[in-house]
């Protein structure tokens, strides 16, 4: 079994996980891009991991609405979408859906004394349902979520299949997880999602801010000027947890 030192590790070592402003090639399965963090891929867990003791469970409910569109609104429409979003891609527009979080083999720690909120002596760790997320957002078909590639089917029949290209977990101020992954969306377009979360203390709700940038991928190499951005914001609750939103 393998053991991850999750946010204690995160807060101690900011170098390793400082972005690398450069350009970098993503041809022939080449693990950085763009902004990844300069650490090992040997050493990354094979998936963003959550402590069991605030996320763990397959029915939370999840209100998400779109806050903001700036750029490219082509761009930021193919990576909504390409991310499990349907309907009306506009400001204010509102999904409702339920997902979950998977038992993972790894144990995640955190620092209990930096974060007491989180302080819980249950252990193990958690992933997201990511196949689950998509297939309940849009309906998607035959939606896989391994290798670091999350492939489905989508209802309008466009077929998806998105390369992790990096990815990161770190503190980010004020008690939040904050993750950050790079997508290889096509052989034009890379995506950025990064997300900030906000567990509430005793409440079985939390709340996600994410935002979503789009990078041109051209020869094989992502460029270094963001085409789009779009921000969005998340509630989670358990069924039967009311919450004036």
């Amino acid at each position: 079994m393998r053991v991850v030192s999750w946010l204690v590790c995160a807060a101690g070592c900011a170098d390793a996980l400082r972005p690398v402003a450069s350009r970098r090639s993503v041809v022939a399965a080449a693990p950085a891009v763009l902004l990844a963090p300069a650490v090992s891929r040997a050493a990354e867990p094979d998936d963003l991991l959550y402590p069991a003791a605030i996320y763990a469970g397959s029915d939370w409910i999840v209100d998400r609405k779109i806050t903001v569109i700036d750029g490219d609104e082509k761009n930021a429409e193919l990576a909504w979408r390409a991310l499990g979003g349907a309907g009306a891609f506009e400001v204010l527009h509102k999904e409702q859906y339920r997902v979950g979080f998977l038992p993972s083999s790894a144990q995640a720690t955190f620092n209990s004394a930096k974060f007491p909120q989180w302080a819980s002596a249950a252990a193990g760790a958690v992933v997201a349902d990511r196949a689950g997320e998509v297939a309940a957002r849009s309906g998607a078909t035959g939606a896989s979520w391994g290798g670091g590639t999350l492939s489905f089917a989508a209802s309008d029949g466009a077929r998806y299949a998105l390369k992790v290209l990096d990815r990161k977990v770190e503190d980010i101020g004020r008690g939040q997880i904050g993750t950050s992954e790079t997508f290889l969306v096509d052989g034009s377009t890379a995506v950025k999602i990064a997300r900030g979360f906000s567990p509430a203390p005793l409440a079985e709700m939390f709340g996600v801010t994410e935002v979503v940038t789009t990078y041109p991928v051209a020869g094989g190499v992502v460029g270094a000027d963001a085409t789009s951005t779009t921000k969005s914001r998340l509630h989670y609750e358990r069924p039967g947890y009311r919450y004036e939103k």
